[in-house]
């Protein structure tokens, strides 16, 4: 058995491959453990940052718990403001293109926790 601690789990920036754009600070929970059916990530926006591009996925289930701060939820073009306790989820099956955003003056902490398919695809929205 293995116990490990967010404090000290390593934590690396989310940059767009495509443009380079900086997104959240990410600390993968699953990868300690070699976990690759599950994903779990504890993901810090930063003022002004976004969790990534607009997007949905081909298979992929996935909740995002908002821990602490306000971030912004853009599904299908429309926001939704959060805080800490809310919880939304995304069928693999959903075409909901989504994304969060920090618009406020804090920092945001999300849980992201999702299954991870081998056959899954992003698709980004380029409205």
């Amino acid at each position: 058995m293995k116990i490990c601690n967010l404090a000290t789990t390593a934590q690396r920036e989310v940059k767009s491959s495509q443009s380079g754009q900086a997104f959240s600070l990410s600390k993968s929970l699953n990868d300690a453990f070699d976990i690759e059916t599950l994903l779990v990530h504890e993901e810090t926006l930063l003022t002004g940052r976004a969790s990534s591009s607009p997007h949905h996925h081909t298979e992929k289930d996935e909740i995002f718990l908002v821990v602490s701060g306000h971030p912004t939820l853009v599904a299908n073009g429309e926001k939704t403001l959060l805080g800490p306790g809310d919880y939304v989820g995304f069928p693999g099956s959903s075409t909901d293109s989504r994304a969060l955003i920090n618009e406020s003056s804090e920092k945001a902490v999300i849980l992201t926790i999702g299954t991870n398919p081998p056959g899954d695809k992003v698709v980004y929205d380029h409205k």
